[in-house]
């Protein structure tokens, strides 16, 4: 609701600006910087209301999720994953979250597919 209230507000002051150079009430200057900025606003607005919500670990949201739930999330919801995926939203060191990868594949959970860095993990 908060994004509708802002395009409509940047709209409302796109127009105004407009409507002010137009009738010589500020410098051209000042009323192309605040068209700029509107539209930079509206565009910012527009890409985080169609971008997908991020992924939280365990540590920041939800203390009941074990790492190896929140690794099978993201893989769940990019189809494919990197270690630097997991590496971005779980607090492990590389370490244990190469450990945690370990049991996961061996217990079937997920399978790697390719060697060392282009490696990615997909659900099995």
């Amino acid at each position: 609701m908060l994004k509708q209230i802002h395009l409509v507000l940047s709209v409302i002051a796109g127009v105004t600006t407009i409507f002010i150079i137009a009738k010589g009430l500020a410098p051209l200057w000042l009323g192309i910087g605040i068209l700029v900025y509107v539209a930079v606003s509206v565009v910012t607005v527009w890409k985080s209301a169609n971008s997908q919500p991020p992924i939280t670990g365990a540590t920041s949201q939800d203390p009941q999720k074990s790492p190896e739930d929140i690794i099978l999330e993201i893989i769940h919801t990019k189809g494919q994953a990197q270690r630097h995926d997991f590496l971005a939203v779980l607090n492990l060191s590389r370490t244990s979250l190469g450990r945690i990868l370990d049991d996961m594949e061996k217990t079937g959970q997920i399978q790697q597919i390719g060697e060392r860095k282009p490696a990615f993990y997909t659900v099995k």
